[in-house]
């Protein structure tokens, strides 16, 4: 599935949130390029998904591949903030 097919396809929104943002701009444009929840009547939406492997997923936030032997270094030079944002929502039901 690609991104284009997201952005006609998914749910404009999801438990009453909306699933489309809009882009900062003006002086906000420093802020990166997913903008904040804004409602729309129709597709496409800016829905912000991005779509990845495992590997790549754990190598941008943790900076190992999990799917090969993480060494006691790799663990030391993790960020403080990376594991708990992996790992903050396991067992929430």
């Amino acid at each position: 599935m690609n991104y284009v097919v997201l952005a006609e396809e998914l749910p404009l929104d999801v438990v009453g949130y909306p699933t489309n943002f809009r882009s900062f701009e003006g002086n906000e444009a420093h802020l990166g390029h997913l903008g904040h929840m804004h409602r729309v009547s129709s597709p496409p939406i800016n829905h912000g998904v991005m779509l990845s492997t495992v590997p790549r997923y754990f190598r941008a936030n943790l900076g190992v591949d999990p799917l090969q032997t993480v060494e006691p270094l790799d663990w030391l030079v993790m960020s403080e903030q990376s594991l708990p944002m992996l790992t903050a929502w396991c067992g929430v039901p």
